[in-house]
């Protein structure tokens, strides 16, 4: 399987990087292609490599996924499977990792690979990295915002390789992502927080009452598959329900499932339908056919809200774009992720969230450079007035604009050498 370029480019930057890191990051968003690019990653390192995923669904996909880029044969360590010493990459689980990592000598591995890396930081991941000090260890995440890169910054020492949203969109490697701003308030005002995040027992309570209008509005604007993302199961289970009333052919599944790849595959099948889940497929669930995504499971995190909508931006046949239904959310004084915290900073998200107050559908990209335009001439105000207080020192400001980079202005260190 022939690499892209900026996947080439990616996975010569991760050898350079461990030259002078033990511990490199890569970003690329959902659809980038991540597993392809570290099973190139495995395959060319010297040594063993061990693939650390946290769900089943990764474990098959990544050992899948290498045979498919590389040719090569993986192990599984996992359960009731075992990884002989005659394999060069070994996929694991970690919490069976957690459990027999002492099977493996501490130099047994030395390159460690951790998919979904956001979730480094548990203490299960932790435990088991401990186990090897010497092995090279390489991140791979699609997520991490500026809060997130900063916790990542406190293991890993370098970002290897960042690609964005917008980027992948502009090379034509992701579809264009538009939104819809559909006529439903849906009042949170009274939602309590858990863990830093909407409560889901309070959300399902605030949501359903609009269950109904919602279904309309996917009926009406929805597109040929449409993935719906809920806050319970007995919601999800209840949208399902609303939705089959109305005509639409949806299905519920989630984790407690027992055919959940039944249901998967028969919703890969169809030529049109909507599959509603409770919080299940935000992470290792790859269906390209997916062009409408609902996301009835607010939240204030752009890492959750960035693996929601990434179910939907891979290309696919006849597919010429990624549909969001967003509503009107009332939230009081707490934020929640929007469309446009996707591919923007936060002021230039603030700034195109106004832009977009009065349009009921509108592109993504489009929205954003109006709003970067006007970021510019703001932050050119801005230097204009200190130019009043002139000294002989470059200001950041002025040269961000000179190459017409506003995300310097609100640059921040995240990793240690920073």
């Amino acid at each position: 399987m022939q690499l892209r370029p900026y996947q080439e480019e990616c996975v010569g930057q991760v050898f350079q990087s461990w030259e002078d890191y033990q511990r490199s990051l890569i970003v690329i968003p959902t659809g980038g292609g991540k597993t392809i690019v570290f099973a190139h990653i495995a395959n060319r390192a010297q040594g063993r490599t061990l693939i650390i995923a946290h769900r089943e669904e990764l474990l098959q996909q990544a050992k899948d996924k290498i045979k498919q880029a590389v040719g090569r044969d993986a192990a599984l360590e996992r359960a009731e499977d075992f990884a002989g010493p005659e394999f060069r990459i070994v996929v694991g689980s970690i919490q069976t990792l957690l459990r027999r990592h002492n099977r493996f000598a501490p130099d047994y591995f030395t390159n460690i690979i951790i998919d979904e890396a956001h979730h480094v930081a548990a203490d299960s991941y932790q435990s088991v990295l401990s186990h090897f000090p010497q092995a090279n260890i390489l991140g791979v995440t699609a997520t991490p915002d500026r809060s997130d890169k900063k916790q990542l910054g406190s293991f890993f020492e370098n970002v290897a390789y960042e690609v964005t949203l917008l980027d992948l969109i502009k090379q034509g490697y992701l579809v264009p992502i538009k939104a819809r701003v559909c006529d439903v308030s849906i009042d949170l005002t009274k939602v309590k927080f858990h863990a830093g995040d909407f409560d889901a027992n309070d959300t399902a309570h605030a949501i359903e009452p609009y269950l109904e209008r919602i279904a309309a509005q996917i009926k009406q604007f929805g597109g040929k598959k449409t993935i719906v993302f809920l806050p319970l199961i007995a919601t999800s289970e209840k949208m399902t329900s609303i939705c089959r009333a109305i005509g639409l052919d949806a299905e519920h599944v989630d984790g407690t499932s027992t055919d959940r790849k039944e249901i998967l595959k028969r919703f890969a099948q169809k030529q049109r339908g909507v599959l509603c889940n409770a919080m299940l497929l935000t992470e290792g669930y790859d269906e390209p056919s997916i062009d409408t995504i609902v996301c009835l499971r607010p939240t204030r995190s752009r890492s959750l809200y960035t693996q929601m909508i990434g179910r939907g931006t891979r290309l696919h046949a006849g597919k010429t774009h990624l549909t969001i239904l967003d509503f009107l959310w009332m939230t009081g004084r707490h934020k929640l992720v929007r469309p446009t915290r996707l591919i923007s900073q936060d002021e230039i998200g603030e700034i195109a969230d106004e832009l977009i107050a009065k349009q009921g559908e509108f592109d993504l990209q489009e929205v954003v450079n109006d709003a970067v335009i006007q970021r510019e001439n703001a932050l050119a105000k801005q230097l204009a007035q200190k130019k009043k207080l002139s000294g002989k020192t470059i200001d950041p400001l002025e040269f961000a604009l000179s190459i017409h980079d506003t995300t310097m202005a609100d640059w921040e260190p995240t990793m240690p050498w920073h």
